[in-house]
């Protein structure tokens, strides 16, 4: 047998398995799931993540890109965060009209 250049034996692993080439990981999935996670501290972020990971499963649907974990992950956290500075939003505005 003639070995390949990573050192084992016929395009095989070292144990002469066969390499199974990953798929490339989304980059804007990941970006969209700090962003939701910096939602946190700036609610806007959050928002902002959520539609960035709407756009990456869109992306990964069409490019067979890894990630999809990071870009559902994105748009729960992103929305749910949004949805949550909504009500804290309208919750201090109705704490301060009962103070007029």
């Amino acid at each position: 047998m003639i070995g390949d250049a990573r050192g084992g034996l016929d395009g095989g692993g070292l144990d002469g398995r066969r390499l199974i080439a990953s798929r490339p990981l989304s980059g804007l999935a990941v970006a969209a799931l700090v962003l939701s996670a910096l939602g946190v501290t700036n609610g806007l972020t959050g928002m902002v993540g959520a539609v960035l990971g709407h756009v990456a499963l869109w992306q990964i649907g069409k490019s067979g890109q890894s990630g999809r974990w990071a870009a559902v992950a994105a748009v729960v956290i992103g929305w749910t965060l949004t949805v949550l500075m909504f009500a804290v939003l309208v919750l201090m505005y109705q704490t301060m009209k009962d103070f007029d």
